[in-house]
């Protein structure tokens, strides 16, 4: 792996994906337990309805009723541009953690001193906590 493609997926994909979840759930209380399909369907409506989380903006276009997975994602924020034509939501029942599986990936980092464009077939983010117990 290289450095500037640890760089982009730590920096800008894991404080993400904390936000998204940590800004709680209308309607539910943020402890209440949930199955792993509920917390799919919950996270791929957040990202589709799109947002600005601690300066980083993240989107799909749409995402598959059937599997939940993310069409034409993009995570972005000043210096960083995360694209991938989908991505695959993977939910831990065993950690309560989320994570992306995103495939066919280019990402772009115009950091001084990193000012990179990388291509891979696929990049898995780092788990982050759901704050809730995930339940068969």
């Amino acid at each position: 792996m290289s450095r500037t493609h640890r760089a982009i997926s730590r920096a800008l994909i894991g404080s993400v994906l904390a936000g998204v979840f940590g800004a709680g759930v209308s309607g539910c209380s943020r402890s209440e337990p949930r199955t792993e399909i509920e917390a799919k369907i919950e996270f791929a409506k957040r990202i589709v309805e799109g947002g600005f989380v601690k300066m980083t903006d993240v989107t799909a276009a749409s995402y598959d009723p059937m599997t939940y997975e993310l069409i034409d994602v993009e995570i972005s924020d000043s210096d960083r541009i995360i694209r991938a034509a989908r991505a695959e939501i993977l939910v831990s029942r065993e950690m309560d953690t989320v994570s992306l599986r995103l495939i066919d990936v280019v990402a772009a980092d115009s950091t001084p001193g990193v000012e990179a464009i990388v291509s891979m077939e696929t990049m898995t983010t780092e788990p982050v906590a759901l704050g809730y117990d995930v339940i068969d």
